[in-house]
């Protein structure tokens, strides 16, 4: 990957590892690139391209996301994922850590892309990353989302806070990297 660092060089082995694929370049990175209402560059950056890693870093420095394999419909909002994709949590202070997290084959998990009106960023299945100016609003589905709140027997697997509301944990996304993998 280009930009590395002792940080990233641990997590995209990590990710190369899970993906049997070769980290290649960061795409979208909500630090230099624009993720807010009516802005968000998202969409054009990720729009056809397959074997994509979603990494969050939240305000907690939790680190979480998924992967992605299939291509992302040129003429879609939704693109539906296949049994290579997964979740994954690669830094968490109350989970040991890294976890690759399986996606149930019954359930039809995808990637919603969401219009430059709307306030949402992405959703893949149990998470829902808002944009810029409505983050706080983000949420894993954990407590009676599609996993039971169950992950590999681990609850509250992904972002596991304690802000729970509805049966949604909260995060606040502090950075969103999305890598493509060769």
């Amino acid at each position: 990957m280009k930009e590395i660092n002792k940080a990233t060089k641990r997590m995209s082995y990590q990710l190369e590892q899970w993906c049997n694929l070769y980290c290649d370049e960061i795409i979208f990175d909500s630090d230099k690139d624009n993720w807010s209402k009516r802005k968000s560059t998202l969409n054009e950056k990720i729009m056809g391209r397959s074997q994509l890693v979603f990494v969050i870093e939240d305000d907690d420095d939790e680190m979480f996301g998924f992967y992605f394999n299939k291509q992302i419909s040129l003429n879609a909002k939704y693109s539906e994922s296949d049994d290579k994709s997964f979740y994954f949590i690669l830094n968490s202070k109350r989970k040991s850590s890294p976890l690759k997290f399986n996606i149930e084959s019954y359930y039809p998990y995808g990637i919603h892309l969401f219009s430059k009106r709307s306030y949402k960023l992405i959703r893949f299945g149990d998470i829902s990353l808002f944009k810029e100016d409505f983050k706080e609003k983000s949420y894993c589905r954990g407590i009676n989302g599609s996993h039971d709140g169950n992950y590999n027997g681990i609850p509250e697997g992904l972002c596991g806070i304690d802000k729970r509301n509805n049966g949604q944990l909260f995060f606040i996304p502090k950075r969103i990297l999305v890598i493509q993998m060769v």
